[in-house]
């Protein structure tokens, strides 16, 4: 007998567990995207506003630091990165020796005073750096066992967030992905984010976004950072099919996997429906416990093949599970774009940020 399936073409399989199959089919949810697995009555959306104000307290905590310094495009704007050139920005660079041509607003007429010579000063070239994420916000992310402090949805979205403030509170422009809107910086660029994420969310549940991860079809800047941010359930070839473009644009990628602690543990026994949160409809089992050893093989399996795949594109890897602390994870992420190399943290879990 083989484990419930993963979600194979449109199909994702999430558990939900009644002691009796007549209670399992009177609580009638698990086919809305908008329906609690957990209580089979419609689920509110998230409160983008109060998630907001969240992630930015979250934000504050992290490290004063920025983005690692990379090649940069064509066009840049000023921001927060030392190029260790002379250019556009705040700080000061060096005094150079005025050349004819050079603007006399140029001209640092203190410094010259002191000698025979006109100098010109040079302020140092800075750039802003541009981070895209994309959060599953899926009806089956809505999807939170007993054991878990918050939904899969939920630390999806709170996790993006706090990323997006962090990113703008240190000169940085941030982009929803597949928004079709420029990033931006500031208050402006994170409320532009958040507005898009409800945006995202509000189609998610009226089911009209197709499949769930993202395919890019717009070309990103090799010095962009994309994050994506699910629970990566979908097959194989999906997952592939959203790194792989990414990877071949040289684009500095980091996946975070957000997963419940009972898909991981498949605590379940006895007789047990599983229904899709998505439409897929319901599977009878009857002893659940005789599947735990190869849906283990199976998802372990699976992980193991996204893991692999973002290795192979020099992606980091990031896992939260739903019932612990979110710091270590977001410290993680935060770190790893800063020093521009991909972390795999490991399977870090959420909590504090979520309460």
């Amino acid at each position: 007998m083989t484990a419930p399936p993963l979600r194979t073409e449109s199909q994702k399989w999430l558990m939900r567990w009644r002691s009796r199959i007549s209670e399992a089919f009177a609580a009638g949810g698990g086919r809305d995207p908008g329906v609690d697995p957990m209580t089979g009555v419609k689920a509110e959306p998230l409160d983008f506003a109060a998630l907001l104000d969240q992630a930015e307290h979250a934000a504050q905590m992290l490290p004063t630091i920025t983005l690692g310094n990379q090649a940069v495009t064509q066009g840049f704007v000023k921001g927060a990165h030392a190029r260790r050139r002379a250019g556009q920005g705040d700080s000061f660079w060096q005094f150079r020796r005025y050349h004819a041509g050079d603007p006399a607003s140029a001209i640092d007429w203190r410094r010259s005073a002191r000698s025979h010579r006109l100098y010109v000063r040079q302020n140092e070239w800075e750039t802003a750096q541009t981070v895209y994420i994309w959060c599953d916000l899926s009806g089956s992310m809505a999807y939170r066992s007993a054991d878990a402090h918050i939904s899969k949805r939920r630390a999806a979205a709170l996790l993006s967030l706090t990323i997006a403030a962090a990113v703008v509170s240190r000169g940085e422009r941030v982009g929803y992905l597949q928004a079709g809107r420029r990033p931006a910086g500031g208050r402006f660029g994170l409320n532009q984010f958040a507005n898009d994420m409800a945006w995202h969310e509000r189609q998610s549940r009226a089911g009209t976004l197709g499949t769930a991860l993202p395919k890019i079809d717009d070309a990103l800047p090799p010095s962009a950072h994309v994050i994506l941010v699910s629970d990566f359930l979908d097959d194989i070839e999906s997952v592939r099919d959203a790194v792989v473009p990414l990877g071949r644009a040289g684009v500095r990628g980091h996946i975070v996997r957000v997963f419940d602690p009972a898909e991981a543990a498949f605590p379940f026994r006895g007789r047990t429906i599983f229904e899709g949160l998505e439409g897929e409809g319901q599977e009878n089992v009857g002893r659940a416990e005789d599947l735990r050893k190869s849906y283990h093989q199976r998802y372990g399996a699976h992980m193991s093949a996204i893991e692999t795949l973002a290795r192979h594109w020099r992606f980091g890897y990031h896992a939260l599970g739903c019932d612990r602390q979110m710091q270590p994870t977001v410290l993680a992420l935060f770190m790893a774009l800063a020093a521009e190399a991909p972390a795999f943290a490991g399977a870090q879990t959420l909590g504090e940020f979520a309460q």
